[in-house]
């Protein structure tokens, strides 16, 4: 996730990664000001292969394995990721929730 941030966002754009406890859940944000996602690319976002059209995709290729290899990761753990754009070249949020053994301030 944070890779793709990087990667899709242009010069003098903003990254922002963000951690919380939520009591027995770990919230991790990352939001960018990036090429931002299509609402019609959005629902297939995590499937393997997966790529946005290439005009969205611009000179960044790659095989489309990352964020499938992200969740299953993370929901291997047992918790969720999920993603929001407000569109192309509107940047976009990740956000994943993972349950916590020994919560931190429990």
């Amino acid at each position: 996730m944070l890779i793709n941030a990087i990667k899709f966002t242009p010069t003098g754009g903003r990254i922002d990664i963000k951690l919380t406890y939520l009591e027995t859940i770990a919230q991790i944000g990352i939001s960018d000001t990036g090429s931002g996602i299509s609402a019609d690319f959005l629902p297939y976002i995590f499937d393997r292969w997966s790529q946005a059209a290439p005009a969205q995709n611009h000179t960044n290729s790659g095989l489309g394995l990352g964020l499938s290899i992200v969740r299953s990761l993370v929901e291997l753990h047992g918790g969720t990721i999920t993603v929001a754009s407000p569109g192309e070249a509107q940047g976009s949020t990740f956000t994943v929730l993972l349950p916590l053994k020994n919560p931190p301030f429990a």
